[in-house]
């Protein structure tokens, strides 16, 4: 009889998700929390530092809490203002701990915004944000103040990072997508009915 050898198999090609803990420096927070559900009204929030966990001021004043990452803060420096179709926007400032440097990054139409979990090469953070268009909100990578990347059009302003910081999770008509960070990957909904207006 004549042996036939097994098939070979492909090596796996995806890279783990698992990453190294972003590098916090000891004199910024390891953690930072707004304790109110909405995530609007800034003072006082739980920060974890020296391994001290206790209520503290933040140093600016920040009236909608987006996220914080590794020493960057995100947040709205104006609590919620109307588009014309009646959409909650603000601006877009972070905050940079460890250089108490405080930057303006977008001036307005801001739904939400989230730090990716890895910065950018150069050390920049990398902010996901919904960005009002007139319309509705789109996905766009805020990559410096003045350097943006279009991702989506017309999403709902819901969406999430991947622990990895490659893929972003966002929703659209009560359907849930996966895109990458780098471009869309035009891919067809993973789920749908996930969410109802």
């Amino acid at each position: 009889p004549t042996v036939i050898p097994p098939t070979p198999q492909p090596l796996a090609t995806r890279r783990p998700t698992a990453l190294p803990a972003t590098a916090v420096p000891p004199e910024v927070p390891a953690f930072v929390w707004l304790p109110y559900a909405t995530g609007n009204f800034g003072q006082p929030v739980l920060m974890l530092k020296n391994s001290e966990l206790a209520y503290q001021p933040l140093p600016v004043a920040a009236e909608i809490f987006f996220d914080y990452q590794a020493g960057w803060l995100a947040y709205g420096s104006k609590f919620w203002g109307a588009t014309t179709n009646q959409q909650s926007v603000t601006d877009l400032h972070l905050y940079n701990f460890a250089s108490g440097i405080d930057q303006l990054w977008d001036e307005a139409n801001i739904g939400r915004a989230a730090l990716s979990p890895v910065p950018a090469a150069s050390g920049q953070p990398v902010v996901a944000v919904a960005k009002h268009n007139g319309r509705g909100f789109d996905l766009v990578l805020k990559l410096e103040p003045d350097i943006e990347l279009l991702l989506v059009e017309d999403i709902d302003p819901y969406f999430s990072w991947s622990p990895d910081g490659r893929f972003l999770a966002y929703l659209r008509d009560n359907d849930l997508f996966v895109t990458s960070a780098d471009v869309d990957s035009g891919a067809p909904p993973i789920a749908s009915g996930v969410y109802a207006n």
